[in-house]
C-alpha cells in the first residue's frame, strides 16, 4: 500500500512509517520530521501546497482503521 506524505510529497510504503489521524483520516509521513511538521499545522498541509503530491489522496490503510503515532 502507499501513501503520500502531506508534508513533503513521498510515496510512503512502510506499514511502520509515523503516522497520525486528523478529522478521522490517517495521514503517513516519510520521517518523524514530517509528521511534527503536520502535527503543528495541519492547515497548512490540508490546504494548498505547490506539489504535485499535495493530492491528499489516501491510497490505502493496511488494517481499514486510523491510528496514532506509534
Amino acid at each position: 500500500m502507499t501513501w503520500v506524505d502531506p508534508v513533503c510529497g513521498m510515496s510512503v510504503e512502510s506499514p511502520d512509517a509515523p503516522r497520525t489521524t486528523f478529522n478521522s483520516v490517517e495521514y503517513r509521513f516519510c520521517s518523524e520530521m514530517c509528521l511534527r511538521a503536520f502535527d503543528d499545522r495541519p492547515g497548512r498541509y490540508l490546504k494548498g501546497g505547490n506539489h504535485p503530491g499535495f493530492d491528499r489522496v489516501r491510497h490505502g490503510d493496511e488494517n481499514g482503521s486510523g491510528g496514532s503515532t506509534p
